[in-house]
């Protein structure tokens, strides 16, 4: 998409370290979600055997998203760049 459009490598680059977590976040997000992930599950009854099943179906729902907002930076990129020459 990039490459089609002629941006420069640098502006994809912008594009995609825009579309990451922050390290912090990412830290945090790394060191207290599985053990709130298991309080919620237990509270929903769901069992510990199945845990592995979703949270593989989340973290492919959030690559999924990550995929999507990233596209959407780079075309707005795109689209911007367009409106200038």
């Amino acid at each position: 998409m990039a490459q089609a459009a002629g941006l420069a490598p640098e502006i994809v680059a912008e594009v995609e370290a825009a579309a990451e977590l922050p390290p912090l976040v990412k830290k945090i997000v790394m060191k207290f979600f599985p053990q709130e992930a298991a309080k919620e599950m237990n509270k929903a009854g769901l069992s510990a055997e199945d845990s592995g099943k979703q949270f593989l179906l989340g973290a492919a729902a959030l690559y999924a998203y990550d995929r999507f907002a990233t596209r959407r930076a780079l075309a707005a990129t795109i689209e911007a760049s367009q409106k200038k020459s």
